[in-house]
């Protein structure tokens, strides 16, 4: 495995134990990270995480997830891939070509984003990149 992708519903999954795929995703995190499988995220991933945890359940948990990434990007084990205008624009495109998907913007630019470091294996629950050919792991039900 060359590197993870790590999506919103994979961080919030390892986040929250009222989660219904809690054991999983912290199972499926820690095997990653024991293997020391490289993992991306973008920015607008955490933001979206951060906002979910935080109106959705404790602003303390927003802040313990946040301390989470930055000790994996401290360790170096995750990188946060920045969102640029480029890459925003190429997501708008994704978005704006794909009318008969349900896809938001962030999950957009999480497409581009995979692509661009070369992973084809995405942490998530979100069906959405099956959608556009990724492997889901650790299984989309």
């Amino acid at each position: 495995m060359s590197g993870v992708f790590v999506d919103s519903s994979g961080w919030i999954a390892v986040a929250e134990d009222s989660e219904r795929s809690h054991a999983e995703a912290v199972r499926y995190y820690r095997q990653l990270t024991a293997n020391r499988v490289p993992l991306w995220t973008t920015n607008y991933v955490v933001g979206e995480t951060l906002t979910w945890l935080r109106y959705h359940i404790h602003h303390r948990r927003a802040v313990s997830f946040w301390a989470m990434v930055e000790a994996a990007s401290r360790l170096g084990r995750l990188t946060v891939e920045w969102i640029t205008p480029e890459r925003h624009e190429q997501a708008w495109r994704i978005f704006r070509d794909h009318a008969d998907q349900r896809l938001s913007l962030v999950d957009c630019t999480s497409f581009v984003v995979a692509r661009q470091v070369e992973t084809n294996a995405v942490f998530t629950f979100d069906r959405d990149f099956q959608t556009m050919g990724f492997t889901t792991e650790p299984g989309v039900g």
